[in-house]
């Protein structure tokens, strides 16, 4: 299992970011290898927000992120926002 973390630093509207991520979660979660994910809002002034995001491997969201039709969700990410990547592994995991 892979671990995919967006950090996003909304430069306009949060709202409108919320929107086009919504959008580009739908076509997302129709990829194979896609798990789950959760978009989280960071507390503060700054609007921020953290994708967690699981996948069956990387070369699953490689091929999801690599896929033409993607881009035009790419773009419109970036109109609201700029990220930082992270590709990451579970190495505890604990549950109440």
């Amino acid at each position: 299992m892979l671990i995919f973390v967006n950090l996003f630093r909304v430069h306009g509207n949060p709202d409108d970011f919320e929107r086009t991520f919504a959008d580009t979660s739908a076509f997302m979660t129709k990829k194979d290898g896609y798990r789950r994910h959760r978009l989280v809002r960071v507390n503060g002034d700054e609007p921020r927000y953290l994708n967690i995001a699981e996948w069956a491997d990387e070369g699953a969201l490689r091929a999801a992120v690599a896929d033409p039709l993607f881009e035009p969700h790419a773009r419109a990410l970036r109109e609201h926002a700029s990220s930082e990547s992270l590709l990451c592994e579970v190495v505890q995991e604990y549950q109440a």
